[in-house]
């Protein structure tokens, strides 16, 4: 099931959201003095469990998440 409060969280900070059959957990941040990539073992919840976090300061990686993330949303469909 759908949370509103999330969904007001979401909707409130991205410019679009879309829905893929893929599982990855990862974030890219592409700024003019700093790039950074996310990759993470963890769901987006409230479980306690020990998880894995990557953080990368990297333009090259940032640059890799933003690619594929935009070519797996050219093949998924907006939610709205």
């Amino acid at each position: 099931s759908q949370c509103p409060a999330a969904a007001q969280l979401i909707f409130g900070n991205v410019d679009s959201l879309y829905l893929t059959d893929i599982h990855a957990k990862t974030a890219a941040i592409i700024g003019k003095d700093l790039s950074a990539s996310l990759v993470s073992t963890a769901n987006l919840t409230n479980k306690r469990r020990i998880e894995r976090y990557v953080l990368c300061y990297s333009e090259k990686l940032a640059q890799f998440e933003v690619d594929w993330i935009k070519k797996a949303m050219q093949n998924s469909h907006p939610w709205n």
